[in-house]
């Protein structure tokens, strides 16, 4: 896996390809907010912890990191070939990461 520029990013992609749902939800604040663009918006842990198992590592994702960006307001984009059981078994992702004091408090999931 290529890595980014950010620890708890890593680790989200670390825990994802390990199907590791404690270690995911462990890279988010305990109010982020993350926007899945076909599915909607999740608001804190136990919200993001359901499209978690049902969306995510509970469909078996495995995300290989193709680029990461970024940019000046402490935002990390990342473009990820996303494999996994869900219909298609394969999407390219575009992630869009907000990350504060070693968290992420915001993530934007689009393809």
């Amino acid at each position: 896996m290529t890595t980014t520029t950010s620890a708890p990013v890593d680790s989200f992609f670390r825990a994802t390809n390990a199907h590791d749902s404690a270690a995911l939800l462990a890279t988010f604040a305990q109010d982020a907010v993350l926007y899945n663009a076909d599915e909607g918006t999740y608001r804190g842990h136990q919200d993001i912890k359901v499209w978690d198992d049902k969306e995510f590592v509970g469909a078996q994702c495995t995300v290989a990191v193709q680029d990461t960006i970024t940019t000046g307001k402490g935002e990390i984009i990342v473009t990820g070939d996303t494999r996994g059981t869900f219909p298609g078994g394969q999407i390219i992702l575009y992630f869009l990461f907000t990350v504060e004091d070693d968290l992420i408090t915001a993530l934007t999931i689009h393809h």
